[in-house]
């Protein structure tokens, strides 16, 4: 039966391939420049299930692993990857000098010995050619937790190897310029920036030598080697304590603004205290005006009761006087609305129209302000005065109220002109000479404009239900005269209301 211990085991502490995969990413950098270059190759070392071989290959290059682990590479062959069960140092050992463009190995070195490391990283540097790449990663002992448990978990993993140890052995073996990825760090985080459990999970899990051979092409790695990724124990150490600092300072500045803060309420309460003894003198006193002020309203009381008294008797008094007096009123008041009346039949009498209007149908100043209000609408006492029963003007105010002067006033201009469902329906055959110009003299008293000479007005309304309507000069109703003499304003008006010029 296969052992596929260390497959789960990979499966539940390292991580889902796909995860692993998107890890590997931070490499791509290194890759792509390699890859555009002619006969690409890379050996990976203790490729597992080959998500390193995977990402190589999508970016170019022609990807080949070994691993010792039967079951891993089983998993890697399902997905078509080049791999082979052989050992590492038998791989290395077998490469031509100057082949490779790259040797990686991926939590690999912490489970050999160190020997064994020196030898892989000479041989390393052996088969790559100039402008090459060595990618070493393995586990943070930066990192507290991984160094005092994590890193255990792995029972074949032998002891920790410090970053800056890794990055001396490739320097040491001769490579041209090697770089320190510290990889896996946790994200800073507000809540747990002056935690010390920051300094724990902030601190890179892993990290990566990654180390080049000096060559002609060396230079299109430079973009590449100026990363400066993850945070070693220091520095995490340090931005705890700058966090620390930063918020002891804000608490010594609260606190100072607490201290200000207390300082301030203590004289308010100080002041409060003075000003309740006064409130309590003061309520003292208002309870002696309160007491003071029921024996006034007491004796008041009295006084009103014998007032009351008095203006019963007066009002009984005034009520027989009342009584007397409007007999009287009303006998005046038959006597005067009888003259009312007789007035208002008379009104519309030329001779009292006459006196009412100016020659050009005017009332006089006095009588509109008496009958109308400023904007040109009858006052309500008068109205039966102005206008009969069905809204039309009497005869006396007739010509006034029909003029264009009147007629531009608010309340005239306000009201609704007649609709074509009321009586009239529209005008048949209306023809209208001009016999006059069009320039209009200035009436120098009323200073308005005078009407013109007449026009001949030859029109037939019709009413709704279709019967020809002719009406001489004098009706001033809801059609439109026929045979009419009509002045050059009264013209336009009807024409206006009742139809339009043909």
């Amino acid at each position: 039966m296969a052992d596929t211990f260390y497959l789960d085991f990979e499966a539940r502490f390292r991580g889902d391939p796909a995860v692993i995969r998107e890890r590997l990413r931070v490499y791509e950098a290194f890759l792509r420049p390699l890859a555009a270059q002619s006969d690409a190759r890379l050996l990976d070392l203790g490729c597992g299930r080959g998500e390193w071989l995977e990402l190589a290959g999508d970016v170019g290059l022609d990807a080949r692993g070994v691993d010792l682990d039967e079951n891993m590479l089983s998993a890697a062959r399902k997905r078509g990857l080049a791999v082979e069960n052989m050992d590492c140092l038998e791989a290395l050992r077998a490469v031509p000098d100057g082949t490779l463009a790259v040797v990686s190995a991926f939590h690999l070195i912490e489970h050999i010995s160190f020997d064994d490391l020196r030898e892989l990283i000479a041989n390393a540097r052996r088969v790559l050619r100039p402008g090459g790449i060595m990618i070493l990663e393995t586990p943070n002992p930066e990192n507290l937790i991984v160094g005092l448990v994590n890193f255990h978990l792995d029972p074949t993993h032998r002891k920790p190897l410090p970053p800056l140890l890794t990055s001396f052995l490739a320097e040491h073996t001769g490579f041209f310029r090697n770089i320190i990825l510290r990889l896996q760090g946790a994200e800073r985080r507000a809540e747990t920036e002056i935690n010390f459990e920051s300094v724990l999970t902030t601190v890179s899990l892993d990290y990566a030598v990654v180390a080049q051979v000096a060559g002609p092409l060396a230079h299109e790695l430079d973009s590449a080697f100026e990363l400066r990724l993850g945070l070693d124990l220091l520095g995490g150490v340090r931005r705890f304590d700058a966090a620390f600092a930063a918020q002891t300072d804000a608490l010594k500045a609260t606190s100072s603004a607490l201290v200000v803060q207390t300082e301030n309420l203590n004289s308010e309460v100080s002041d409060l205290r003075c000003e309740a003894d006064a409130l309590k003198a003061t309520s003292s006193a208002l309870v002696v005006q309160t007491e003071n002020l029921n024996s006034e309203v007491s004796d008041l009381r009295c006084e009103a009761d014998a007032l009351r008294d008095e203006i019963a008797t007066f009002r009984r008094e005034i009520t027989t006087a009342l009584s007397e007096k409007t007999g009287a009123l009303e006998a005046g008041a038959s006597h005067l609305r009888s003259a009312v009346t007789a007035l208002q039949t008379r009104i519309n009498e030329p001779a009292y129209a006459r006196l009412l209007l100016h020659s050009s149908g005017m009332p006089r100043r006095a009588v509109r302000r008496l009958l109308f209000h400023a904007n040109g609408k009858p006052r309500g006492m008068f109205r039966s005065w102005v206008l009969k029963s069905d809204n039309r003007p009497h005869r006396v105010f007739r010509r006034w109220m029909d003029s264009p002067q009147y007629q531009s006033m608010p309340w005239p201009s306000r009201q609704q002109s007649p609709q074509d469902s009321a009586n009239l329906v529209a005008l048949e055959s209306p023809s209208i000479a001009l016999t006059a110009p069009i320039e209009r003299e200035i009436d120098p008293q009323s200073k308005v404009a005078k009407p013109q000479k007449d026009f001949d007005v030859d029109c037939i309304a019709k009413n709704y239900d279709g019967k020809g309507i002719g009406v001489d000069q004098k009706n001033y109703g809801d059609v439109v005269f026929r045979n009419a003499s009509l002045t050059y304003d009264k013209a336009r008006m009807f024409i206006g209301m009742y139809g339009e010029k043909r």
